[in-house]
């Protein structure tokens, strides 16, 4: 593969992932515009769940991070 390819590839997953933190961030405002008495209470439902989305996304990273030291490890299907 080419470096136009490659980085052609990954410019889509830089903007797939700018997406998702965008929607994520919206989410949160949107949530907290009405619920504003939740704001900076870190024992409520919404909380909890969203900190779990970011637990999520940290796992993710590291993921990513290992496949590209170990990408003789990589397994699943090919979504081309």
């Amino acid at each position: 593969m080419d470096k136009n390819s490659y980085i052609k590839r990954d410019d889509l997953i830089i903007e797939t992932m700018a997406r998702a933190m965008n929607a994520f961030e919206f989410l949160v405002r949107d949530y907290y515009l009405d619920s504003p008495s939740e704001k900076g209470k870190k024992n409520t439902e919404f909380y909890k769940e969203m900190s779990e989305t970011i637990t999520e996304f940290e796992r993710r990273i590291d993921d990513m991070r290992y496949a590209l030291d170990h990408p003789d490890e990589i397994q699943g299907y090919d979504t081309r």
